[in-house]
Protein backbone atom coordinates (compact mmCIF):
# COMPACT_ATOMS: atom_id res chain seq x y z
CA UNK A 1 0.00 0.00 0.00
CA UNK A 2 2.81 2.39 0.89
CA UNK A 3 4.52 1.58 -2.40
CA UNK A 4 1.36 2.47 -4.32
CA UNK A 5 1.05 5.75 -2.42
CA UNK A 6 4.67 6.62 -3.12
CA UNK A 7 4.21 5.87 -6.82
CA UNK A 8 1.11 8.03 -6.90
CA UNK A 9 2.96 10.93 -5.26
CA UNK A 10 5.84 10.57 -7.69
CA UNK A 11 3.49 10.65 -10.67
CA UNK A 12 1.60 13.61 -9.23
CA UNK A 13 4.86 15.51 -8.70
CA UNK A 14 5.99 14.68 -12.22
CA UNK A 15 2.80 15.96 -13.79
CA UNK A 16 2.76 19.06 -11.56
CA UNK A 17 6.29 19.95 -12.67
CA UNK A 18 5.38 19.29 -16.29
CA UNK A 19 2.27 21.50 -16.13
CA UNK A 20 4.21 24.28 -14.38
CA UNK A 21 6.93 24.08 -17.02
CA UNK A 22 4.37 24.28 -19.82
CA UNK A 23 2.63 27.26 -18.21
CA UNK A 24 5.96 29.03 -17.68
CA UNK A 25 7.03 28.42 -21.27
CA UNK A 26 3.65 29.55 -22.58
CA UNK A 27 3.91 32.78 -20.60
CA UNK A 28 7.48 33.34 -21.74
CA UNK A 29 6.48 32.61 -25.34
CA UNK A 30 3.71 35.20 -25.23
CA UNK A 31 6.10 37.84 -23.93
CA UNK A 32 8.86 36.75 -26.30
CA UNK A 33 6.43 36.91 -29.21
CA UNK A 34 5.36 40.41 -28.17
CA UNK A 35 8.95 41.65 -28.02
CA UNK A 36 9.82 39.93 -31.30
CA UNK A 37 6.86 41.71 -32.87
CA UNK A 38 8.36 44.97 -31.61
CA UNK A 39 11.77 44.09 -33.03
CA UNK A 40 10.25 43.11 -36.38
CA UNK A 41 8.40 46.41 -36.64
CA UNK A 42 11.50 48.52 -36.01
CA UNK A 43 14.52 49.60 -38.01
CA UNK A 44 17.54 49.40 -35.72
CA UNK A 45 20.57 51.20 -37.25
CA UNK A 46 22.64 50.93 -34.05
CA UNK A 47 21.95 47.19 -33.52
CA UNK A 48 20.70 47.75 -29.97
CA UNK A 49 18.32 44.80 -30.45
CA UNK A 50 21.05 42.39 -31.49
CA UNK A 51 20.59 40.29 -28.34
CA UNK A 52 16.86 39.82 -28.99
CA UNK A 53 17.11 36.21 -30.17
CA UNK A 54 13.77 34.77 -31.25
CA UNK A 55 15.03 31.22 -30.64
CA UNK A 56 15.28 31.84 -26.89
CA UNK A 57 12.12 31.05 -24.91
CA UNK A 58 12.92 33.48 -22.11
CA UNK A 59 13.52 37.15 -23.13
CA UNK A 60 14.86 38.07 -19.69
CA UNK A 61 18.45 37.74 -20.93
CA UNK A 62 17.95 40.34 -23.65
CA UNK A 63 19.45 43.80 -23.33
CA UNK A 64 17.03 46.67 -22.58
CA UNK A 65 14.56 44.18 -21.02
CA UNK A 66 14.05 43.78 -17.26
CA UNK A 67 12.17 40.93 -15.60
CA UNK A 68 10.86 40.25 -12.11
CA UNK A 69 11.59 37.23 -9.92
CA UNK A 70 9.04 35.20 -11.87
CA UNK A 71 10.87 35.84 -15.16
CA UNK A 72 8.08 38.04 -16.43
CA UNK A 73 8.91 41.21 -18.36
CA UNK A 74 8.43 44.36 -16.28
CA UNK A 75 10.44 46.98 -18.18
CA UNK A 76 11.29 47.72 -21.80
CA UNK A 77 13.80 50.55 -22.19
CA UNK A 78 14.66 51.53 -25.77
CA UNK A 79 14.95 55.28 -25.41
CA UNK A 80 17.31 57.46 -27.45
CA UNK A 81 18.47 54.74 -29.84
CA UNK A 82 17.59 56.29 -33.21
CA UNK A 83 15.15 53.49 -33.98
CA UNK A 84 12.32 53.95 -36.48
CA UNK A 85 9.09 52.08 -37.11
CA UNK A 86 5.77 51.50 -35.39
CA UNK A 87 4.68 50.28 -31.97
CA UNK A 88 2.97 46.90 -32.45
CA UNK A 89 -0.33 45.89 -30.90
CA UNK A 90 1.36 42.82 -29.37
CA UNK A 91 2.94 44.94 -26.62
CA UNK A 92 -0.46 44.80 -24.94
CA UNK A 93 0.35 41.17 -24.08
CA UNK A 94 3.10 42.19 -21.65
CA UNK A 95 0.59 42.10 -18.80
CA UNK A 96 3.20 42.58 -16.04
CA UNK A 97 4.86 45.56 -17.69
CA UNK A 98 5.57 48.39 -15.28
CA UNK A 99 7.59 50.76 -17.47
CA UNK A 100 7.65 51.34 -21.23
CA UNK A 101 10.29 53.83 -22.40
CA UNK A 102 10.47 54.43 -26.16
CA UNK A 103 11.16 58.16 -26.10
CA UNK A 104 13.71 60.12 -28.16
CA UNK A 105 13.47 57.93 -31.27
CA UNK A 106 11.77 58.26 -34.65
CA UNK A 107 8.71 56.09 -34.06
CA UNK A 108 5.66 56.73 -36.22
CA UNK A 109 2.08 55.50 -36.51
CA UNK A 110 -0.58 55.28 -33.82
CA UNK A 111 -0.34 54.50 -30.12
CA UNK A 112 -1.76 50.95 -29.87
CA UNK A 113 -5.09 50.71 -28.07
CA UNK A 114 -3.88 47.42 -26.54
CA UNK A 115 -1.62 49.39 -24.18
CA UNK A 116 -4.83 49.89 -22.24
CA UNK A 117 -4.55 46.21 -21.23
CA UNK A 118 -1.39 46.90 -19.21
CA UNK A 119 -3.02 47.23 -15.80
CA UNK A 120 0.32 47.31 -13.96
CA UNK A 121 1.86 50.02 -16.12
CA UNK A 122 3.18 52.94 -14.07
CA UNK A 123 5.51 54.72 -16.49
CA UNK A 124 4.71 55.39 -20.14
CA UNK A 125 7.16 57.62 -22.01
CA UNK A 126 6.63 57.93 -25.76
CA UNK A 127 7.72 61.54 -26.10
CA UNK A 128 9.95 62.99 -28.83
CA UNK A 129 8.86 60.73 -31.67
CA UNK A 130 6.58 61.32 -34.68
CA UNK A 131 3.53 59.44 -33.43
CA UNK A 132 0.18 60.33 -35.04
CA UNK A 133 -3.50 59.66 -34.49
CA UNK A 134 -5.58 59.93 -31.33
CA UNK A 135 -4.65 59.09 -27.77
CA UNK A 136 -6.41 55.76 -27.04
CA UNK A 137 -9.25 56.27 -24.58
CA UNK A 138 -8.53 52.79 -23.17
CA UNK A 139 -5.32 54.17 -21.65
CA UNK A 140 -7.44 56.07 -19.15
CA UNK A 141 -8.43 52.69 -17.65
CA UNK A 142 -4.85 52.05 -16.50
CA UNK A 143 -5.34 53.21 -12.92
CA UNK A 144 -1.74 52.42 -11.98
CA UNK A 145 -0.32 54.99 -14.42
CA UNK A 146 1.79 57.57 -12.56
CA UNK A 147 4.02 59.12 -15.21
CA UNK A 148 2.84 59.89 -18.74
CA UNK A 149 4.79 61.74 -21.42
CA UNK A 150 3.38 61.97 -24.95
CA UNK A 151 4.90 65.37 -25.71
CA UNK A 152 6.68 66.35 -28.91
CA UNK A 153 4.74 64.14 -31.32
CA UNK A 154 2.09 64.73 -34.00
CA UNK A 155 -0.93 63.48 -32.07
CA UNK A 156 -4.38 64.90 -32.79
CA UNK A 157 -7.90 65.02 -31.40
CA UNK A 158 -8.99 65.61 -27.82
CA UNK A 159 -6.96 64.74 -24.77
CA UNK A 160 -8.95 62.30 -22.60
CA UNK A 161 -9.72 63.78 -19.17
CA UNK A 162 -11.24 60.82 -17.37
CA UNK A 163 -9.68 58.02 -15.35
CA UNK A 164 -5.97 58.24 -14.63
CA UNK A 165 -5.61 61.01 -17.24
CA UNK A 166 -7.50 63.40 -15.00
CA UNK A 167 -4.35 63.76 -12.90
CA UNK A 168 -1.93 64.72 -15.66
CA UNK A 169 -1.06 68.28 -16.66
CA UNK A 170 -0.61 69.78 -20.17
CA UNK A 171 3.13 69.11 -19.85
CA UNK A 172 2.38 65.47 -20.63
CA UNK A 173 0.98 66.42 -24.05
CA UNK A 174 2.77 69.64 -25.03
CA UNK A 175 4.13 70.28 -28.53
CA UNK A 176 1.46 68.27 -30.35
CA UNK A 177 0.12 71.04 -32.63
CA UNK A 178 -3.14 69.27 -33.56
CA UNK A 179 -3.92 67.98 -30.08
CA UNK A 180 -6.77 69.75 -28.28
CA UNK A 181 -5.99 70.32 -24.62
CA UNK A 182 -8.83 70.15 -22.05
CA UNK A 183 -10.22 73.54 -21.00
CA UNK A 184 -10.06 72.77 -17.29
CA UNK A 185 -6.54 71.58 -16.63
CA UNK A 186 -5.96 69.51 -13.49
CA UNK A 187 -3.65 70.44 -10.65
CA UNK A 188 -0.08 69.13 -10.94
CA UNK A 189 0.23 65.49 -10.00
CA UNK A 190 2.08 64.81 -6.76
CA UNK A 191 2.59 61.56 -4.84
CA UNK A 192 0.06 60.95 -2.06
CA UNK A 193 1.27 61.77 1.41
CA UNK A 194 0.16 60.19 4.70
CA UNK A 195 -0.12 63.68 6.15
CA UNK A 196 -1.26 66.65 4.13
CA UNK A 197 0.61 68.98 6.47
CA UNK A 198 3.87 67.19 5.75
CA UNK A 199 3.70 67.26 1.96
CA UNK A 200 5.23 70.70 1.51
CA UNK A 201 8.16 69.98 3.79
CA UNK A 202 8.73 66.59 2.20
CA UNK A 203 8.75 68.31 -1.18
CA UNK A 204 11.37 70.69 0.10
CA UNK A 205 13.44 67.74 1.28
CA UNK A 206 13.01 66.12 -2.14
CA UNK A 207 14.34 69.20 -3.84
CA UNK A 208 17.28 69.23 -1.49
CA UNK A 209 18.08 65.59 -2.13
CA UNK A 210 17.84 66.07 -5.89
CA UNK A 211 20.22 69.00 -5.69
CA UNK A 212 22.42 67.03 -3.31
CA UNK A 213 22.51 64.14 -5.75
CA UNK A 214 23.81 66.45 -8.45
CA UNK A 215 26.45 67.69 -6.04
CA UNK A 216 27.40 64.12 -5.17
CA UNK A 217 28.02 63.40 -8.82
CA UNK A 218 30.12 66.51 -9.30
CA UNK A 219 32.02 66.52 -6.01
CA UNK A 220 31.12 63.76 -3.55
CA UNK A 221 34.04 64.55 -1.29
CA UNK A 222 32.71 68.08 -0.69
CA UNK A 223 29.18 66.83 0.03
CA UNK A 224 30.40 64.16 2.42
CA UNK A 225 32.68 66.62 4.20
CA UNK A 226 29.73 68.97 4.64
CA UNK A 227 27.61 66.14 6.12
CA UNK A 228 30.45 65.14 8.44
CA UNK A 229 30.73 68.69 9.70
CA UNK A 230 27.01 69.00 10.37
CA UNK A 231 26.54 65.61 12.07
CA UNK A 232 28.42 63.88 14.93
CA UNK A 233 31.27 61.59 13.89
CA UNK A 234 29.55 58.49 15.23
CA UNK A 235 26.67 59.03 12.80
CA UNK A 236 28.78 59.58 9.70
CA UNK A 237 29.17 55.98 8.62
CA UNK A 238 25.95 54.64 10.16
CA UNK A 239 23.33 56.30 7.99
CA UNK A 240 22.04 52.88 6.77
CA UNK A 241 21.75 51.75 10.40
CA UNK A 242 19.83 54.86 11.40
CA UNK A 243 17.57 54.37 8.40
CA UNK A 244 16.99 50.72 9.27
CA UNK A 245 16.16 51.65 12.87
CA UNK A 246 13.69 54.30 11.63
CA UNK A 247 15.63 57.09 13.39
CA UNK A 248 14.77 59.64 10.74
CA UNK A 249 14.77 62.49 13.24
CA UNK A 250 18.55 62.06 13.49
CA UNK A 251 18.98 62.54 9.74
CA UNK A 252 16.43 65.28 9.07
CA UNK A 253 16.74 68.95 9.96
CA UNK A 254 15.39 69.41 13.48
CA UNK A 255 13.71 72.67 12.46
CA UNK A 256 11.09 70.66 10.57
CA UNK A 257 9.88 69.37 13.97
CA UNK A 258 8.72 66.07 12.52
CA UNK A 259 6.53 67.78 9.94
CA UNK A 260 7.30 65.42 7.03
CA UNK A 261 6.17 62.10 5.54
CA UNK A 262 8.38 59.31 6.89
CA UNK A 263 7.99 56.99 3.90
CA UNK A 264 9.01 59.66 1.40
CA UNK A 265 12.00 60.73 3.49
CA UNK A 266 13.15 57.10 3.67
CA UNK A 267 13.05 56.86 -0.11
CA UNK A 268 14.99 60.10 -0.51
CA UNK A 269 17.71 58.91 1.87
CA UNK A 270 17.90 55.63 -0.03
CA UNK A 271 18.52 57.55 -3.26
CA UNK A 272 21.21 59.64 -1.56
CA UNK A 273 22.97 56.50 -0.26
CA UNK A 274 22.91 54.91 -3.71
CA UNK A 275 24.61 58.05 -5.01
CA UNK A 276 27.49 57.71 -2.53
CA UNK A 277 28.68 54.21 -3.47
CA UNK A 278 32.44 53.79 -3.53
CA UNK A 279 32.82 52.98 -7.22
CA UNK A 280 31.77 55.67 -9.71
CA UNK A 281 30.41 52.99 -12.02
CA UNK A 282 28.10 51.66 -9.31
CA UNK A 283 26.42 55.02 -8.72
CA UNK A 284 23.23 55.70 -10.68
CA UNK A 285 23.28 58.15 -13.53
CA UNK A 286 21.47 61.45 -13.06
CA UNK A 287 18.66 60.28 -15.33
CA UNK A 288 18.27 57.22 -13.10
CA UNK A 289 18.24 59.44 -10.01
CA UNK A 290 15.37 61.47 -11.43
CA UNK A 291 13.45 58.31 -12.24
CA UNK A 292 14.06 56.84 -8.78
CA UNK A 293 12.76 60.05 -7.23
CA UNK A 294 9.63 59.44 -9.31
CA UNK A 295 9.42 55.96 -7.79
CA UNK A 296 10.70 54.00 -10.77
CA UNK A 297 13.14 51.22 -9.88
CA UNK A 298 14.17 52.45 -6.43
CA UNK A 299 12.89 49.40 -4.55
CA UNK A 300 14.86 46.99 -6.75
CA UNK A 301 18.10 48.99 -6.60
CA UNK A 302 17.82 49.47 -2.85
CA UNK A 303 17.28 45.74 -2.28
CA UNK A 304 20.33 44.93 -4.40
CA UNK A 305 22.41 47.53 -2.53
CA UNK A 306 21.41 46.02 0.83
CA UNK A 307 22.41 42.54 -0.29
CA UNK A 308 25.80 43.75 -1.50
CA UNK A 309 26.34 45.79 1.66
CA UNK A 310 25.53 42.79 3.85
CA UNK A 311 27.96 40.64 1.88
CA UNK A 312 30.69 43.28 2.16
CA UNK A 313 30.23 43.64 5.92
CA UNK A 314 30.25 39.86 6.44
CA UNK A 315 33.40 39.57 4.35
CA UNK A 316 35.16 42.30 6.33
CA UNK A 317 34.11 40.81 9.66
CA UNK A 318 35.27 37.32 8.72
CA UNK A 319 38.68 38.54 7.54
CA UNK A 320 39.34 41.22 10.12
CA UNK A 321 41.55 38.96 12.24
CA UNK A 322 42.97 36.86 9.43
CA UNK A 323 46.81 36.68 9.62
CA UNK A 324 47.11 37.65 5.94
CA UNK A 325 44.40 40.30 5.98
CA UNK A 326 46.73 43.21 5.18
CA UNK A 327 45.84 42.95 1.50
CA UNK A 328 42.10 43.45 2.12
CA UNK A 329 40.77 46.86 1.23
CA UNK A 330 37.82 47.62 3.51
CA UNK A 331 36.80 50.86 1.84
CA UNK A 332 36.75 50.86 -1.94
CA UNK A 333 37.40 54.62 -1.98
CA UNK A 334 40.48 54.58 0.24
CA UNK A 335 42.99 54.36 -2.60
CA UNK A 336 41.13 56.47 -5.16
CA UNK A 337 42.18 60.01 -5.91
CA UNK A 338 39.47 62.63 -5.26
CA UNK A 339 39.19 63.56 -8.94
CA UNK A 340 38.32 59.91 -9.72
CA UNK A 341 35.37 59.66 -7.33
CA UNK A 342 32.89 61.05 -9.84
CA UNK A 343 34.25 59.97 -13.17
CA UNK A 344 32.39 60.21 -16.49
CA UNK A 345 28.75 59.21 -16.27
Amino acid sequence: MEQVTSSYKAWFLFWAILVFDLVFKASSNVEGDALNALKSSLSDPNNVLQSWDATLVNPCTWFHVTCNGDNSVTRVELYSNNITGKIPEELGNLTNLVSLDLYLNNLSGNIPTTLGNLQKLRFLRLNNNTLTGHIPVLLTNVSSLQVLDLSNNNLEGNVPVNGSFSLFTPISYQNNPRLIQPKNTPAPLSPPSPSSSGSSNTGAIAGGVAAGAALLFAAPAIALAYWRKRKPADHFFDVPGLLKDKKLETLVDAELKGDYADEEVEQLIQVALLCTQGSPMERPKMSEVVRMLEGDGLAEKWEQWQKEETYRQDFNNNHMHHPNANWIVVDSTSNIQPDELSGPR
